[in-house]
């Protein structure tokens, strides 16, 4: 006990010592850059940053992810604690149970399970909850496994909504921590996705009317500024089950 507690004190005296050093920063530019916002104006010195396809910009990046780096390395105690982090972090977790519609399609419940340090939680439903009649279990099988979707596990499923028979569902998918999403069309009899996809939405707030939904989308920008070209004017479209988005009014 005696022998932990003093390798404790020296861990803190050299992590005291070492995260007391001053940190030297990379100088940032500043342009002159002044919006006027109905009389009122502005400064914005760091506009060119928002231009995060440039080299300048990744430079910057780089500079700075050097600083945190170099310092958080020097952190002794920060393996340890990131180990137990993810001790406490896995554990199986569940979302709550939905469903829609009546008859055959309105038997499947659908949640969101996490085995524990997937880096997306996984869709699945069951047919029923309570067994079937023979006294077999239910299984749950897969719906949706965003983890499969990219090898980074930057692929998020953002939203699932059920057409309103329970047929169909429209579900829409982030890339990399994206605002943008893309929807598709999934048959729950076959889970199989529908050719084809909807683009330049965000948050599309998907309503199903009986062979159709409603969804908020964008013009879609210019080329090289999808990602910092400001996004107006978002349109209400509606989108026919078994069409492509160009034929969307």
């Amino acid at each position: 006990m005696k022998t932990n507690v003093i390798i404790l004190c020296l861990l803190v005296g050299v992590s005291t010592t070492t995260l007391a050093q001053p940190l030297s920063y990379p100088v940032t530019r500043k342009v002159e850059q002044v919006d006027d916002y109905h009389g009122t104006t502005i400064a914005d010195p760091y506009r060119w940053l928002e231009d995060d396809r440039s080299g300048e910009t990744a430079d910057w990046v780089k500079a700075q992810n050097k600083v945190t780096f170099g310092y958080l390395d020097q952190i002794p105690y920060r393996p340890q604690l990131k180990k137990r982090i993810e001790q406490l972090l896995d554990y199986t977790k569940y979302g709550k149970l939905f469903h829609r519609g009546d008859g055959e399609m309105g038997q499947w419940y659908y949640f969101y399970k996490n085995d524990g340090l997937q880096n997306q939680w996984v869709l699945y439903r069951q047919k029923g909850l309570t067994g079937g009649a023979d006294g077999s279990a239910v299984l749950p099988e897969v719906v949706i496994d965003p983890n499969q979707l990219a090898a980074d596990g930057t692929t998020r499923l953002m939203s699932f909504d059920l057409s309103k028979d329970g047929r169909y569902a429209a579900y829409a998918l982030s890339k990399a921590g994206s605002d943008w999403e893309e929807v598709f069309i999934m048959d729950l009899q076959t889970l199989k996705t529908l050719p084809g996809k909807l683009e330049w939405t965000k948050f599309p707030g998907v309503t199903w009317t009986s062979t159709g939904f409603y969804y908020s989308g964008f013009d879609k920008p210019k080329t090289g500024k999808e990602l910092s070209a400001q996004n107006k004017y978002s349109k209400i479209n509606y989108h026919q089950v078994g069409t492509s988005q160009q034929e969307d009014q």
